[in-house]
């Protein structure tokens, strides 16, 4: 019984881009955590508004009421030959839990996260979140397909 409960869990997620469901989110809120020393203030602001501006070209609204949480948080430690950067995004959302009593909580409804080591942090970083961004923005086309 646990090797078909397996098969059919692998077979299941053979044809999910992703664990999380992004169905009918359509609307953001960028929360941005930027812990590094290697972006002054405007490369941080640059790429916030980059950020905004890719999703907005994938059809994401932003400034509504009840947005998602798009949140995108980097840190980084510096190493003998350059630094390693951790780079997550997720999206939180208020969720009804199904526990015995109904609890309204705020939840990861998708994340994902890149881990590298740079020699030219700033833009390895820059690499790094566009791809992470593509590949929600992917994700997102194959749940509302």
């Amino acid at each position: 019984m646990k090797f078909l409960a397996t098969l059919l869990f692998t077979f299941s997620t053979l044809f999910s881009a992703t664990y999380f469901s992004l169905d009918d989110v359509n609307s953001l809120h960028l929360h941005m955590s930027n812990k590094v020393e290697f972006m002054d203030e405007k490369q941080k602001d640059t790429l916030k508004k980059d950020i905004i501006s890719k999703l907005k070209k994938a059809g994401f609204k932003f400034g509504e009421v009840d947005s998602a949480a798009f949140i995108i948080k980097i840190k980084s430690i510096e190493i003998e030959d350059g630094e390693v950067v951790h780079i997550s995004i997720a999206l939180g959302e208020d969720v009804l839990a199904s526990r015995k009593d109904e609890i309204d909580i705020f939840a990861f409804t998708y994340y994902t996260d890149d881990l590298i080591e740079a020699d030219e942090p700033y833009e390895e970083t820059l690499d790094a979140i566009n791809s992470l961004i593509s590949k929600f923005i992917n994700a997102h086309k194959d749940d509302n397909e």
